[in-house]
């Protein structure tokens, strides 16, 4: 048996895609590859898949890790692998890796993101630097039994910058993405334009790579 760990990039209008619905486009694709797939034992059987920190909904990836496994020992090509699925992905995904797992799910620490958005650049600049500069930034989020708990946003950036870029306001940051602990950068985003009380249009946010935590690539 073979495991196998794909890279694919999912944007465009495939950000509105549940990861439910990801799951279901990789199953059909699998399908349809012809490859000989290792299903998961039980009463309710399935193609395994299994996707390292699932991206949000309305998020887009150039990084997104999946894996599967091929029954037959016989090594598949790199290039085959990822012609086959691509063929049966719909518009919107493009795998681009594929390669032999060399990390646990588990040692994910961090995403880096990419923040666009579209207004008054300049006013969104100043802002943000004031805002970013805080020793503290209450963020308020609900636990999975819906109880709140207010937290500091800066414990969990590790790295951050912001730029202007024409009429557009661009933040890169690298934000704490661990089993334990995570920040959501549509949170962020939230509290940011809510502090400020400025307008922004077409805000796309974007996941760049996974990191480990060294900040090595996680492959």
């Amino acid at each position: 048996m073979q495991n196998v760990r794909v890279f694919f990039r999912k944007t465009g209008d495939a950000r509105f895609l549940s990861h439910l619905d990801v799951m279901r486009c990789f199953t059909r694709a699998l399908k349809r590859s012809g490859f000989d797939v290792w299903y998961t034992q039980g009463f309710n059987t399935h193609i395994y898949l299994m996707f390292a920190s699932p991206l949000s909904l309305g998020f887009e990836s150039e990084y997104e890790p999946m894996d599967f496994r091929i029954v037959d020992d016989t090594p598949v090509a790199e290039s085959e692998i990822i012609d086959r699925l691509n063929s049966g992905l719909p518009k919107g995904f493009e795998v681009f890796a594929a390669s032999v797992p060399e990390h646990e799910h588990t040692d994910v620490a961090f995403s880096e993101w990419e923040i666009k958005m579209h207004g008054d650049a300049d006013a969104l600049f100043s802002a943000f630097e004031d805002f970013i500069s805080r020793d503290e930034i209450p963020v308020t989020r609900k636990n999975k039994k819906g109880v709140e708990r207010t937290e500091n946003a800066i414990e969990y950036i590790k790295k951050i910058s912001y730029r202007k870029d024409g009429s557009c306001f661009v933040i890169d940051a690298v934000l704490r993405s661990d089993t334990s602990s995570s920040l959501n950068p549509s949170l962020l985003v939230n509290t940011f334009l809510s502090d400020c009380r400025i307008g922004a249009e077409d805000i796309r946010i974007t996941r760049k790579k996974l990191l480990l935590q060294d900040l090595e690539i996680f492959k």
